[in-house]
């Protein structure tokens, strides 16, 4: 879709947006401004993917479906009669591919990221690395926890570099501590002697998932040419056995390292 400014503007009417709030929809009523950054690229898609495959007389057939079901269907709210049809619609134009292709729109929008710098510059970056890092000590602050579990562990030392094709990798990683036998109550300290403080991994909740931690930052973040290192934390063994994934949660837990999933938690912190 071409962009078009206003940014809200739409091929729609506004009859046929009012249509759509109606039925529940306000993909199209509710200004891009409006929408928290991370949701942002749902609503993009949404926009898109609608644009491409209805048109007007589609949203007012719709709403006169949505209109008659009220009528007759006592159960009509929990069909959405209305969204249903158009979604059918959409299924059958593209070949049943609509949410494909909304996916793979979505994924060319820009990112919480992308929002952040637009608003506050380039030293959005790494005031969001203080902000984990800072957070990730005042979770561990206030998370007190008498243990007899033991932990053998590993820190590397990575070194990253972003390659001109765009290909990320560690140049090297060197060990500074090396399978080391660490009480889980005194594993903070360590974490935090190498700034400690998100997940290098999000297979938590994946079985057999191999799990680690590291400092800021992400090898996302790496913009063409940059070198920079961190530092990686690696769970070996949790009294003498592979750890599983409630051994890493309270892992996290005792290191005040959130669980996966947390952009709608930054974007609290960061509002738009």
């Amino acid at each position: 879709m071409t962009t078009q400014l206003p940014e809200d503007e739409s091929k729609f009417s506004p009859q046929a947006v009012q249509c759509l709030k109606a039925m529940g929809d306000w993909t199209f009523a509710n200004a891009l401004k409006t929408v928290p950054w991370g949701g942002r690229p749902h609503v993009l898609g949404r926009r898109y993917i609608m644009q491409k495959y209805l048109n007007n007389e589609d949203i007012l057939q719709a709403y006169w479906v949505h209109e008659q079901q009220k009528r007759i269907d006592p159960q009509w709210q929990r069909k959405e009669p209305g969204l249903s049809h158009l979604s059918a619609l959409m299924r059958e134009r593209s070949g049943n591919r609509w949410q494909e292709e909304q996916a793979e729109y979505q994924k060319t929008t820009p990112s919480l990221m992308d929002y952040m710098e637009d608003e506050w510059g380039e030293a959005t970056r790494q005031a969001l690395a203080h902000h984990r890092r800072d957070d990730a000590v005042r979770r561990r602050a206030a998370f007190q926890v008498v243990s007899t579990t033991h932990c053998v562990v590993s820190v590397h030392r990575e070194v990253w570099n972003a390659a001109p094709q765009g290909s990320k990798h560690p140049e090297q990683a060197t060990p500074v501590v090396d399978q080391q036998s660490v009480n889980l109550a005194d594993l903070p300290e360590l974490a935090g002697r190498f700034d400690i403080s998100t997940l290098g991994s999000t297979d938590v909740a994946t079985s057999n998932a191999y799990v680690w931690f590291t400092s800021e930052f992400q090898p996302g973040d790496l913009r063409e040419g940059e070198v920079r290192q961190r530092f990686a934390l690696h769970i070996h063994s949790v009294n003498g056995r592979e750890p599983g994934e409630d051994d890493y949660r309270t892992i996290m837990n005792r290191l005040g390292i959130a669980a996966p999933g947390t952009e709608q938690q930054i974007e609290a912190e960061f509002p738009s």
